[in-house]
């Protein structure tokens, strides 16, 4: 009857595990199906269930990215050494004995973090946070190790295979998590581009001879769908000088400096495309030859306006430069391929709106100057005997295509 006991609770208990091991994976799926553009929720649901079903003491969950080591969800222990782990990180993975195994894959375990053999910053933190045996287990997205969960245990000893399994699978629902959110958030942006590229096209269409509304519209997108802080594009005028025609959030002391035809210099990311490179991506403005020599509108977008990473793309047509715009971060974060890209094709529709006001423009003049012709041919022959009405009409029309402001007639007669 003994016998039957144990096997009953052995029974009782295994059931047990695997209906909450059941129940947190169906919790952690929910919470994924829940949170299709915000992955925090999921690590948060995670943290919790490694902590409750491992038996852990505190759980960590880790990001790499580009070879940074991010901390984004943890178990609190106390105000102190929460404060001492949160402000280790970020930081390189490089240097980090056990994140490095995990990046390359390996699941880790430390019995141990008392072991004369382990790292002394390790044994700090765990000292301060109470724990002393750790199980690490890589987050993995089609091949890649994009991150780690890290589980600690109050006393040393090895952790048991089922729950190193568990861990495991806390760590594949992590990484769905992560993919779906990147795929949802890049096929949002997919849409709000292709949206933006709609909308400056319409614009186009809508105003074949006037480039404000054009130009508008591209800093508009430009500006929010890079994540930018400010934004200004300029008319390229020959000998280094630019006019800036249109600004989105440039601060008034920087909006002051862009008044009136600007000389940029050769140094500057604009004068780098009048040299013919297809774009500059600039990482830290604050860091560049152009700030280091001393130009001026440098030095007014850092120390004026605070932009940090800076990117220009040319605006041209057969391979000349007819204006550009650039657009800056006011924090150091590069500009990413597909945003250059992005911004790139922006360009290729500003170009074709210039050229697009350029004949609109041309052909309405060359109409006008016929109109005008015919209107004084039409005078001509109205007035035979009476030049004055002739004189009227070129009168009006002069100052009209000229857009003057008043115009004259004078004879010469007999010297007078």
């Amino acid at each position: 009857q003994a016998l039957i006991a144990i096997q009953n609770t052995r029974q009782f208990n295994e059931t047990r595990e695997a209906l909450e091991r059941q129940t947190a994976t169906a919790e952690i799926l929910k919470v994924i199906a829940s949170s299709p553009s915000d992955v925090q929720p999921v690590f948060e649901a995670i943290v919790a269930n490694a902590d409750r079903l491992v038996g852990g003491f505190s759980t960590g969950v880790y990001r790499f990215v580009d070879g940074i080591c991010h901390l984004v969800a943890y178990t609190p222990v106390n105000p102190v050494a929460d404060g001492m782990l949160s402000a280790r990180f970020p930081r390189p993975i490089a240097g980090i004995p056990h994140f490095e195994l995990a990046q390359a894959g390996e699941t880790v375990e430390i019995t141990d973090t008392e072991a004369p053999t382990e790292d002394p910053p390790l044994r700090e933190i765990a000292r301060a946070r109470g724990f002393r045996s750790l199980l690490y287990s890589p987050l993995k997205s089609k091949g890649e190790v994009i991150g780690v969960i890290v589980v600690s245990r109050r006393n040393p000893g090895a952790f048991s295979a089922h729950h190193v399994e568990l861990l495991r699978t806390f760590a594949d629902q992590a990484a769905i998590a992560i993919a779906n959110v990147r795929l949802f958030n890049e096929t949002q942006q997919s849409l709000a581009r292709q949206a933006a590229t709609t909308e400056i096209l319409e614009v186009v269409n809508s105003s074949p001879g006037n480039l404000t509304p054009v130009f508008d519209a591209i800093l508009k997108k430009a500006t929010l769908l890079s994540g930018s802080g400010f934004s200004a594009l300029a008319i390229n005028q020959g000998d280094d000088m630019h006019q800036v025609v249109a600004m989105r959030g440039v601060p008034p002391g920087l909006a002051d400096v862009l008044q009136g035809p600007v000389r940029l210099g050769p140094e500057t990311g604009v004068g780098r495309l009048v040299r013919g490179e297809s774009f500059v991506h600039i990482v830290d403005a604050a860091d560049d030859e152009g700030y280091r020599l001393g130009n001026p509108v440098r030095r007014a977008l850092v120390d004026i306006a605070g932009a940090r990473s800076y990117l220009a793309v040319p605006i041209a047509k057969d391979g000349v430069l007819l204006a550009s715009f650039t657009i800056y971060r006011r924090e150091v974060r590069p500009f990413e391929a597909d945003v250059i890209a992005l911004l790139q094709s922006f360009a290729t529709q500003a170009a074709i709106a210039i050229q697009n006001a350029r004949l609109f423009n041309e052909t309405k003049e060359a109409l006008e100057r016929q109109t005008a012709t015919a209107d004084i041919l039409k005078v001509i022959a109205s007035s035979p005997s009476d030049v004055q009405p002739v004189f009227d009409a070129i009168v009006t029309n002069a100052i009209r295509l000229s857009s003057g402001f008043s115009a004259a007639v004078y004879r010469f007669v007999d010297g007078n």
